[in-house]
């Protein structure tokens, strides 16, 4: 005589192996049990999807003219999930195609003109510092204000708790220093975005020394993305490398801020650095730190040794960042500094792959795209509409597909939960991730 066999509560791993499943996928579990009581657990967790992915697009350095308009539209023509600034926005220039009670107002339009729904992420650069305001310099707290470019709830932002600087506390460290995972459900990617060497409105400088509440606040929210198995990109408006003639050799930014976050970002294994600053795009081969022959970088002084991988397209994952100078999207078209040449000559400039300046003889107005996956960030360059300079890159960072070690959710079809059987029993069940 067989034993009573009672449906309930055991783990679906006790008599088959779970497959890597889409969203939206089911299975179907099909077993014969014999022997004791044992129970199917229907309430598992839940799995990543590993088909998803999304893109986005980065610049800074923007302006409103019509260079600047035809840079929104290629983004809004390219699927992208969100556009992140850079820093540098409107530069207070008045814009004939959207009148608007001020300067700043017009920019606003403009770029919500352009980009249509793709949410845009707002940052600080040195000319939306106080100094700059109404000059050629917008105040961001009126840029993420309600009637402009508020933040986008749908982004999630997570703003940094520490709103104090050497001038005071902000109101809101939107703009300022935040992050947030993409997409929110089952994210891929953690954007984190900071002022480094900016003079913030209300907040004045942020304190990114090492060992700063800034600078550790940075360190934890790497620290926690790459522990989540998520791709880390770092967004500041100052870059540390630079090969630019504007704010390159002879004026970038040597200030502890910006050298010592920058530095950690790179030990702690940070994928993917973007900046602006420099008007014109530059975009460097797989930097590393922390290593015997290169234990950090320092301003204007190349060191081979800090190169992990020199090759011009491919990278591994884990080896070191790439830096990304993305400046070109438009420029200070009032004050003529749209468009910045390459210095060949700076110290830095064997750490580059690729570079596009208006002494390249290709230059072209546009942004960069990152296409992201589980295994990949695949970036590009995306000319503005009607560019015709002709300057292209394209780049790939690669890893292994994560061990999918969560559990789907289970329900069972049939027997009904909790049935006792006197035979033996097909079970079938269904999941999903």
């Amino acid at each position: 005589m067989k034993q009573k066999i009672q449906v309930g509560n055991i783990s679906l791993q006790h008599f088959m192996q779970k497959p890597k499943t889409r969203a939206g996928a089911v299975f179907f579990a099909l077993a014969t049990i014999l022997g004791g009581a044992h129970y199917i657990n229907t309430s598992q967790g839940s799995v990543q999807a590993t088909g998803s992915s999304f893109s986005f697009g980065t610049g800074g350095d923007h302006g409103n003219h019509a260079e600047s308009e035809a840079v929104f539209q290629a983004a809004a023509n390219s699927g992208l999930s969100f556009f992140q600034t850079n820093g540098d926005l409107g530069y207070y220039e008045s814009n004939a195609n959207f009148p608007a009670a001020n300067n700043t107002q017009s920019w606003c339009n403009m770029v919500n003109n352009k980009l249509g729904t793709v949410p845009f992420l707002a940052l600080s650069g040195n000319h939306e510092e106080p100094s700059k305001e109404g000059a050629n310099g917008d105040n961001i707290d009126t840029v993420i204000s309600g009637g402009c470019l508020p933040k986008p709830a749908s982004m999630n932002v997570v703003e940094s708790p520490h709103k104090t600087g050497n001038a005071g506390t902000a109101d809101t460290n939107y703009g300022r220093e935040y992050y947030y995972d993409y997409p929110a459900v089952n994210p891929l990617a953690r954007v984190i975005a900071i002022s480094a060497s900016v003079n913030t409105y209300q907040a004045g400088f942020y304190d990114y020394a090492t060992s700063s509440s800034s600078y550790n606040w940075v360190k934890a929210a790497i620290q926690q993305a790459k522990a989540d198995g998520l791709w880390v990109i770092v967004v500041n408006h100052h870059p540390f490398i630079n090969t630019g003639s504007s704010h390159g050799a002879t004026d970038a930014d040597t200030d502890t801020y910006v050298k010592d976050v920058f530095n950690m970002a790179i030990a702690e294994k940070a994928d993917l650095i973007l900046s602006g600053h420099d008007h014109n795009y530059q975009r460097t081969k797989q930097l590393k730190n922390n290593i015997a022959g290169c234990t950090t970088f320092s301003q204007n002084q190349y060191n081979s040794n800090c190169i992990s991988n020199g090759a011009a397209t491919g990278y591994t994952a884990g080896e070191g960042a790439v830096i990304v100078l993305t400046g070109s999207t438009g420029g200070n078209k009032k004050d003529g500094n749209m468009i910045n040449d390459i210095n060949t000559s700076d110290p830095d400039y064997p750490y580059f792959a690729k570079v596009m300046g208006s002494n390249t003889g290709n230059q072209t107005f546009g942004f960069s795209k990152f296409d992201i996956t589980s295994t990949s960030i695949t970036g590009s360059y995306v000319p503005g509409v009607g560019q015709t300079g002709g300057f292209t890159d394209d780049f790939t960072i690669t890893r292994s597909a994560p061990a999918d070690t969560t559990k789907p959710t289970v329900n069972l079809v049939s027997p009904a939960v909790d049935a006792v059987l006197t035979n033996d029993a097909v079970i079938t069940a269904n999941a999903s991730d």
